[in-house]
């Protein structure tokens, strides 16, 4: 049985095919005078016929953007569909502006529809005029929309205020938003809670510079602040708090954080168990910027007082205990979780494993990680680094904390997260008893391109840079230098004859000031004892961070010993033993809150 054609295969024929050749011709003839043809059809007549494209129609119009300026009126004469509605309106200036990217175009057509009187605008095209106009800085033509916004007698211009004021602020142009501002209090025009948000933003992204203290952000955010509570008398949005607030405690204002979260207390009826948390977890995280634990405790008390605790208010408590080494109070905190059945998360655990790191609690973080598994929670790289880092601060060569350690670094190894310079530093200063497993572990980060020391070598000089490196990623580089990577400069008695100097950059002061230790360890001081038992001296010198070494010894040593330099092991473990690296912080007073 033949197939049976589809309707539309059939070929048309006789006087039919004489009316769609017509009607075809009808719909793609060009006007010689515009170059504007009825977009829509041009491509098929069966298919949108009848109904207009605003893509297709701002196609044609950037296809004659030499003339677009004399063509506009022929244009939407011919295609009066164009500018029947403000949806329609709004579709082309969305495809020219922000598509097409086509902004001087944009501005035309915006150009054309404001001096055009007899058009209908509505709010929404207004609103998107002016936003238009903004964005290519026309500000005589933004000034002119708002003009005949007040000829038209539009209601509700504050939304196109807001609109232009946001867009402003989106752009970082905040002096263009803050005389828009102006311009809108000087008509009378009444703000309202999206004008005060989008000012408090466009404050928000200010640079804090050098400025006056009325010029401040924050005291320009504060002073919007006082004038629309001035004018509605209260009643702000729990938003425009939190913005000011996060705001002052980047200025380490964390006073005036509290001050503002007593404020919107008082509109604690009109606000939801939501905002009020936000509030509360904004003020928390200010106290803490400004190195406020104690206040950061008391203010959790009063969530949880209120009901309002949440995991993250728990995880900026015990965040909190923390930076004050209270570490009992993190425990408990971590129970009263259990008891209330608050849910535990991965940053909540990853803290208190440091804050238990700092008291060089090290059997408690290991109990940490292993509750962690037991609630299917996956621990983080950096938890799992704090964790290797506790177990080389409390390690020594009689202990075997650091076959812990290795066993964590296999477990980063194993995991999804790639392994990175932090889990390298933190296992080599756990093997910093282990001299061949730390040599080996090295290579492999070398050869991964995880671990990349900066080694300058030059015919007459060499430099190594230990800058980033941990305490036992130092020790273990130095003797990578001196034993592999200069060895065959070493053996060659030409080479060595050229060599003027030998300098080891350890970095001092903001460089390391994280790694200072008991007796004053340090980097350099690890360095320069490594030094003396390579059987080698220094230079005295100025530059702090950087040590020199005695090129005469440096030649007198490689020669004694077949052209390769020998390291004293077991004479630099022993100095090493008398330098306990972190003591235990669990005699820091603890002071316990009572269980909520």
């Amino acid at each position: 049985m033949p197939k049976r054609r589809k309707k539309c295969e059939t070929p048309a024929t006789g006087s039919a095919a004489v009316r769609l050749s017509e009607k075809t011709n009808k719909r793609t003839k060009v006007n010689e005078d515009n170059g504007f043809r009825k977009e829509s059809n041009f491509d098929d007549p069966r298919k949108t016929a009848g109904k207009f494209c605003a893509l297709d129609f701002a196609r044609d119009i950037v296809r004659h953007r030499s003339s677009v300026n004399d063509n506009l009126d022929s244009a939407f004469r011919k295609y009066p569909e164009a500018i029947t509605s403000a949806a329609t309106i709004n579709r082309i200036l969305d495809v020219i502006a922000d598509q097409m990217k086509e902004i001087s175009i944009a501005t035309s057509i915006c150009t054309w529809f404001l001096l055009h009187e007899t058009i209908r605008k509505p709010l929404r095209v207004f609103g998107r005029i002016a936003k238009i106009f903004a964005a290519a800085g026309c500000w005589d033509m933004l000034t002119k929309t708002f003009d005949r916004m007040n000829e038209c007698d539009i209601d509700g211009k504050v939304k196109v205020y807001n609109i232009v004021i946001t867009d402003y602020g989106s752009r970082s142009e905040n002096k263009e938003a803050e005389l828009l501002y102006s311009r809108m209090r000087a008509e009378g025009i009444r703000p309202d809670q999206g004008t005060l948000k989008s000012m408090l933003k466009v404050c928000e992204k200010m640079r804090m510079g050098s400025r006056k203290k009325e010029d401040q952000p924050v005291e320009k955010a504060l002073g919007y602040l006082k004038e629309f509570r001035a004018s509605i008398g209260g009643n702000i949005d729990s938003d425009c708090y939190i913005i000011v607030i996060n705001m002052s405690a980047r200025s380490g204002n964390w006073q005036m954080a509290l001050k503002l979260l007593d404020e919107a207390k008082e509109n604690t009826t009109r606000y939801t168990k939501k905002m009020m948390e936000e509030l509360y977890h904004s003020s928390m995280l200010a106290l803490q910027h400004g190195m406020q634990w104690e206040k950061t405790l008391d203010l959790f008390e009063e969530m949880r007082s209120r009901k309002l605790a949440t995991t993250q208010s728990y995880t900026i408590a015990i965040s909190a205990c923390e930076k004050g080494l209270q570490w009992q109070q993190c425990l408990q905190y971590l129970d009263d979780m259990e008891r209330d059945r608050v849910q535990k998360n991965e940053p909540t655990y990853g803290i208190a494993v440091s804050c238990m790191a700092k008291a060089g609690l090290v059997d408690i973080i290991f109990q940490l990680l292993d509750q962690m598994k037991s609630e299917r929670i996956v621990p983080s790289n950096i938890a799992l680094n704090t964790a290797i880092q506790a177990c080389a601060h409390c390690s020594n060569s009689e202990n075997n904390l650091w076959k812990k350690g290795y066993d964590i670094f296999l477990q980063i190894e194993k995991g999804k997260d790639p392994v990175d310079l932090d889990s390298y530093n933190a296992v080599l200063d756990a093997l910093s008893f282990q001299t061949k497993l730390s040599l080996d572990i090295f290579r492999q980060g070398l050869e991964k391109g995880i671990i990349r020391p900066s080694s300058h070598v030059e015919s007459a000089s060499a430099k190594l840079d230990l800058h980033l490196l941990s305490l036992g990623a130092a020790e273990v580089c130095l003797r990578w230098w001196f034993e592999e990577h200069l060895l065959e400069r070493f053996r060659s008695p030409r080479v060595m004859a050229k060599l003027k100097a030998v300098d080891v950059v350890t970095g001092w002061g903001k460089s390391r000031v994280g790694e200072k230790r008991k007796n004053e360890d340090g980097i350099k001081k690890r360095v320069a004892t490594m030094i003396s038992f390579y059987g080698l001296s220094e230079i005295p010198q100025s530059n702090k961070g950087m040590i020199s070494i005695d090129i005469s010894s440096l030649r007198k040593s490689t020669e004694d010993n077949g052209g390769k330099l020998i390291f004293d092991v077991e004479g630099y473990f022993k100095w090493k033993k008398m330098y306990k690296q972190l003591p235990q912080n669990t005699k820091i007073p603890q002071v316990m809150r009572k269980s909520g």
